[in-house]
């Protein structure tokens, strides 16, 4: 292998590397007002999964962490979560993109906490494309998830919380259920966090600008 090749796959690793150490919040609705309705805070059996939509922006992204707003009432018994990142149908959540690898849990009435999920390796998403955020609890019978009723959100990189959340009872082929229409537009409140991806060319022409300018120092 050639020298400047090696040195564009070395920079391209560190770029890589540093983009995994520190990550932004590519979107959030936690600071919206909160409104709890009958369906987020019911009373299940180890299986319903509750969604919301988001839209990522111009850039490829990498995921590296989620927090959702999540609550487990006294009596129920302690309340491990999991959560995906499902493609869109236009219906509804399609196919598994990823599962994050942390299990969390919230013990028996330990109430409403934000509740965050790791991807060690990262879950990398399209451009311009919409994906669905799942959460469903794995031990305990009490799964809440805090709503808002706004559409606002934040972004660094210019990704969107749709007003569209769904639900359904179990993750093994139930059908989804339409949560936001249901409960008057409603959505669940989570934050994601990553970093976004140049395109390769674009990390291709960085590295080889890095390279010429090292070998002109000289």
């Amino acid at each position: 292998m050639k020298r400047i090749e090696r040195k564009i796959i070395a920079s391209i690793l560190c770029v890589s590397a540093s983009s995994a150490v520190s990550a932004d919040v590519l979107v959030s609705n936690l600071n919206q007002s909160s409104n709890f309705t009958p369906s987020s805070t019911g009373l299940h059996t180890n299986s319903i999964i509750y969604s919301s939509q988001f839209v990522t922006g111009t850039d490829l992204s990498e995921v590296f962490s989620a927090t959702a707003r999540l609550r487990n009432a006294s009596g129920f018994g302690d309340a491990t979560y999991e959560a995906y990142i499902y493609t869109d149908s236009g219906m509804g959540p399609d196919s598994l993109v990823a599962s994050f690898d942390s299990t969390p849990t919230i013990l028996d009435g330990g109430g409403t906490q934000s509740v965050s999920f790791a991807s060690v390796a990262g879950i990398a998403l399209d451009s311009n494309t919409a994906y669905w955020f799942g959460v469903r609890n794995t031990t305990g019978t009490y799964m809440g998830w805090e709503a808002t009723g706004s559409d606002a959100e934040s972004s660094t990189a210019g990704w969107t919380i749709d007003d569209e959340a769904t639900y359904r009872s179990s993750n093994n082929g139930a059908s989804w259920q339409d949560y936001t229409a249901t409960y008057g537009g409603k959505v669940f409140k989570f934050a994601i966090e990553g970093n976004t991806v140049p395109a390769p060319g674009a990390f291709m022409l960085l590295s080889a600008g890095g390279v010429i300018a090292s070998r002109r120092r000289r």
